[in-house]
C-alpha cells in the first residue's frame, strides 16, 4: 500500500486508516511491508507490518516478489507503476479522494484527473470507500477495473470513561479546508455562541488558504468559548471526542468521514452533511444525524437541538457504539480485503506489500 501519510506523523485520516489496515492485515497473517517517508524503521514482528523508510535521494529498498502492491495516494502513481513493472505484482488502488470534486477550482484539476485515469487504467482492482464515491467515479471514467466498496474500519473504542452529564462541548476535527466545511463551521460557531452556552473545540490541522484564513479569523474573534487547537494526538483526540456533547462534520466534499465513526464508537452524537460517504457512515440508527443544508443558521439551530434534547441525545448516544461495532470493525474489513480483492482465503505464504511515501514521483512535467 503506497500512501504519502503514515503515523507517527499522520496529517489526515488517510494515514490513520492505512496504519490500521496494515496492522489488521498483518494480524490476519498477511506479510505486510509499509514503505514510508514519514517515519519508518519498524522491523517486522509477528502480527505486525514491517515499516521501511524511503527517501527521494536514495534507491528504493528491495521489495522482493510481492503478490500485490496497494496504492493509497494519487501522488505516488509513478512509484506504484514502477514497482509493478519491476516486480510483476498485481496493483490495487483505494480511492481516498477525487480531486476534481474536492478541489473543483484548483488550477491543476485537469492534471490530477489525468493522473487518476492513468492509475485506474493500470489497476487490477480498485476500492472505493463508499457507494457515492463509486457512482461519482463511474460517471467520470469510461472504464473501471474490478470495483469493490470496502470502507475504512476502526478498532474497538479505547477505555475512556465519559461522564453521563457531559460538559456542553462541541468538537470539530479535521483539515482546515473548504472541502471539510471550515467556512461553514466558523459561521455556525458564531451563531451558536449568540444563542447558547455551548463551547467549541476545533482540532484542525493544515489546510488550504481559504480554510486557514477562516479559522484564523475565528480564533481572533473567539477569545472565550471556542478553543482553536492544532492537530491532536490520537489519545488526546479520543479524549475530546468522548467528552463532547456533539461532533460536527460539515463537509462540502467527503468520500468517507472517518471522524464520524471515531465519535459514534465512543457514544458521541454526530451532526454531518448529507453528502458523499457520510450517507453511508451516518445513517438511521448510526448514532448521528445528517443535515441537507449548508446554511449556517440551520447548522447552529440543529447543533443546539442535538446538544440540548435529552431524549434525542440519549438515543443517539446508545446507537453509536453498537452501529460502528456491527458495520465497521477493522478486522472484518481487512478480512474482506483479503478475500474479495487479494483473493487469499488461505493466507500463508502470500505477501502484501504496503508502501507509503512522500517522494515526489508525480509532477506536471
Amino acid at each position: 500500500m503506497l500512501t504519502a501519510d503514515y503515523p507517527p506523523d499522520a496529517w489526515s485520516g488517510i494515514g490513520v486508516a492505512v496504519h490500521r489496515q496494515s496492522e489488521d492485515l498483518a494480524a490476519l497473517g498477511a506479510e505486510v511491508t509499509v514503505m514510508t517517508s514519514r517515519g519508518g524503521g519498524q522491523a517486522a514482528a509477528a502480527g505486525h507490518p514491517e515499516v521501511v523508510a524511503i527517501r527521494s535521494d536514495a534507491p528504493l529498498p528491495a521489495v522482493g516478489a510481492p503478490d500485490w502492491i496497494h496504492v493509497h495516494s494519487l501522488a505516488l502513481t509513478g512509484l506504484a507503476l514502477e514497482l509493478r513493472r519491476l516486480t510483476g505484482a498485481r496493483l490495487a488502488y483505494t480511492v481516498h479522494t477525487q480531486p476534481w470534486l474536492e478541489l473543483p477550482a484548483h488550477p491543476r484539476r485537469r492534471f490530477w484527473l489525468d493522473v487518476q485515469a492513468r492509475l485506474l487504467a493500470a489497476c487490477d482492482a480498485v476500492i472505493f470507500l463508499s457507494a457515492g464515491e463509486r457512482a461519482a467515479a463511474a460517471a467520470s471514467f469510461a472504464h473501471l477495473p474490478a470495483v469493490h466498496v470496502i470502507p475504512n474500519g476502526v478498532p474497538p473504542p479505547p477505555a475512556i470513561v465519559a461522564p453521563r452529564n457531559r460538559r456542553p462541548l462541541v468538537v470539530f476535527a479535521g483539515r482546515a479546508t473548504v472541502a471539510k466545511g471550515i467556512d461553514l463551521l466558523a459561521a455556525c460557531v458564531r451563531r451558536v455562541r449568540e444563542i447558547s452556552r455551548l463551547h467549541f473545540l476545533i482540532a484542525a490541522g493544515h489546510g488550504d488558504r481559504a480554510g486557514v484564513d477562516a479559522l484564523t479569523r475565528l480564533a481572533r474573534e473567539s477569545r472565550d468559548g471556542c478553543e482553536v487547537a492544532g492537530w491532536l494526538s490520537r489519545a488526546a483526540l479520543d479524549d475530546r471526542l468522548a467528552h463532547a456533547r456533539v461532533v460536527l462534520v460539515p463537509s462540502r466534499y467527503e468520500p468517507f468521514g472517518l471522524v464520524a465513526l471515531e465519535a459514534m464508537r465512543l457514544g458521541t452524537p454526530v451532526l454531518a452533511s448529507d453528502i458523499g460517504g457520510l450517507r453511508d457512515t451516518v445513517r438511521p440508527g448510526s448514532g448521528g444525524l445528517r443535515l441537507d443544508s449548508f446554511d449556517p443558521q440551520r447548522w447552529a439551530a440543529e447543533t443546539v437541538r442535538v446538544a440540548g434534547d435529552a431524549a434525542l441525545w440519549t438515543t443517539l448516544h446508545e446507537q453509536g457504539p453498537q452501529f460502528v461495532h456491527r458495520h465497521y470493525r477493522g478486522s472484518e474489513l481487512a478480512a474482506r480485503l483479503l478475500r474479495d480483492v487479494y483473493k487469499a482465503p488461505h493466507l500463508p505464504p502470500r505477501r502484501v506489500v504496503s508502501g507509503c511515501s512522500g517522494v515526489a514521483v508525480v509532477s506536471p512535467t
